[in-house]
């Protein structure tokens, strides 16, 4: 299916300045959190890549000091998200971001909606930006494991389309205490989206991400050895985990754990 070439491609960043007692999240202090935010917003409100900007924060926290440390291009959205059983984690809470921001906008089905967490800049921005544009018989753009199972979120690219019909709907498999985590969730859609003849690909290089980690709280680390050897290494090297008794499910939460203490 050829989708239209002229398709809006809109910044979508997600924020949550008070996590209030989120679980496996280090760096947890509103005003860190919001300093975060406010670094990484000063540079993307200067981007023209986007037809628009949205913040979106989920905490029902006042936003004026981030809007006031923007170009006026942005639009930003508050509303109280958290709400939610505090076991289930941030990737429930994301996944509200996502609800709202659907019910907020007026986008086409075919518009594709770049999520980035809003805490992150992408240093390639403007070349996966490109690739995205150059591909409009795509509807995904976002890189997955080799087994199909776990998709990094940091970045990701989804039409209007794919995030309604298949991604938000998933909200209920989210639950990061159980170690289901969003990327399982968006691998899966990405998977049905796939069977159901929607093009999912991955970006055509690996997002370079900059800014601070809310798992770890230490700086992302998009490092060459990290992503092109380790990380495919541990997936692949099969006689291993089967010397050491590692099954797929403990080698899934390993690789979870992994990708978000380097971003």
């Amino acid at each position: 299916m050829s989708l239209p070439s002229n398709r809006k491609v809109c910044l979508l960043l997600t924020a949550t300045i008070d996590p209030n007692g989120m679980p496996f999240t280090r760096r947890s202090a509103p005003r860190r959190r919001l300093k975060d935010y406010r670094n990484a917003l000063k540079k993307w409100s200067s981007c023209t890549l986007f037809d628009s900007i949205v913040l979106c924060e989920n905490s029902g926290h006042d936003l004026s000091e981030l809007q006031a440390s923007t170009c006026g291009r942005v639009r930003f959205l508050s509303f109280s998200g958290n709400d939610y059983p505090r076991h289930l984690g941030k990737g429930y809470g994301e996944m509200n971001i996502l609800r709202h921001v659907l019910s907020e906008s007026a986008l086409a089905p075919d518009d594709l909606i770049v999520k980035i967490t809003g805490r992150y800049y992408v240093r390639n921005a403007d070349a996966l930006i490109a690739y995205i544009k150059s591909r409009p018989d795509c509807e995904v753009f976002c890189d997955i494991t080799s087994d199909g199972a776990f998709a990094p979120s940091g970045m990701f690219a989804g039409s209007v389309r794919f995030l309604e019909h298949y991604l938000v709907i998933r909200q209920n498999r989210v639950n990061d205490t159980a170690g289901i985590y969003f990327e399982h969730a968006l691998a899966e859609a990405m998977n049905q989206a796939s069977e159901d003849g929607l093009r999912c690909v991955p970006f055509l290089d690996r997002p370079l991400i900059e800014g601070r980690s809310g798992t770890s709280s230490g700086r992302c680390n998009s490092s060459w050895v990290t992503e092109k050897i380790w990380y495919p290494a541990l997936a692949l090297t099969k006689p291993i985990r089967r010397r050491i008794g590692l099954d797929q499910r403990a080698l899934h939460e390993i690789l979870a754990r992994f990708h978000k203490a380097v971003h």
